[in-house]
């Protein structure tokens, strides 16, 4: 679990049409593979909402960094890197909307 409690959320942060980008750097591809998550459904002031996003994050981690070459220790990393980039994204997109709720 993304560890959301202890960051101040400020504002109910419905953000309408948003989107997190998962990306991983692959050596062997030319471009990194990434996934979309939408959020804009979510309310991130409330646990239930920074679960789900948690949820679908992870899920998309998955996606992307599907175990199609039997090489467990380059899916765990791929998944590390998938998961720390989303984290910085969500922090991100939490303190925008925190500043621009708090603006009003």
């Amino acid at each position: 679990m993304l560890n959301f409690a202890n960051r101040s959320l400020a504002g109910t942060a419905a953000l309408v049409a948003t989107m997190l980008t998962l990306a991983v750097a692959t050596p062997l591809r030319a471009e990194a593979p990434s996934v979309k998550v939408a959020y804009g459904d979510l309310n991130l002031g409330t646990q239930a909402g920074v679960d789900a996003l948690d949820s679908r994050i992870h899920h998309a981690a998955r996606k992307v960094c599907a175990d199609n070459s039997g090489d467990r220790m380059a899916v765990a990393q791929c998944r590390s890197t998938a998961l720390k980039s989303a984290r910085s994204q969500v922090a991100m997109a939490v303190k925008a909307e925190g500043t621009r709720l708090a603006s009003r």
